[in-house]
């Protein structure tokens, strides 16, 4: 039995933070170093160890796929918002513009800001709805 056992997946994790709150480049580094973790378990002949630390490399995984997931569909929601608050400037200068060649270009903006606020809403349907 040796002098100080150590549960390294533990002590790795305490110590770096791993969990949903990590930004990309910490997720890459801790992968990074999960796997010379595994390098390491496996040079040792480390069975228990080598498969702790797999198991924490797949919850890793997923944790940051989620995470990728989760910030996409937030920079979606402001995209939509953002043509939004452009439909709502172009309405009212739709109704108050009294020229009809102004008010005609100002119709095809909103059409088209309306086709994209269809397509990113598609886009936002798709990473809730999994059909």
């Amino acid at each position: 039995m040796p002098f100080l056992q150590i549960d390294y997946c533990n002590f790795y994790n305490a110590e770096y933070n791993t969990g949903y709150t990590q930004n990309k480049e910490s997720v890459k580094m801790s992968v990074d170093d999960y796997l010379d973790l595994l390098n390491y378990a496996k040079a040792i002949n480390d069975g228990q160890w080598q498969a702790d630390i797999i198991d924490r490399l797949n919850k890793l995984s997923k944790n940051s796929h989620a995470e990728t997931t989760e910030q996409s569909v937030k920079e979606l929601w402001i995209q939509f918002d953002d043509i939004n608050a452009i439909l709502m400037d172009l309405f009212n200068k739709l109704r108050e513009s009294a020229d009809p060649v102004e008010q005609y270009r100002w119709k095809e903006k909103i059409w088209e800001l309306k086709q994209e606020r269809i397509n990113l809403s598609k886009k936002i349907q798709s990473r809730y709805i999994r059909i």
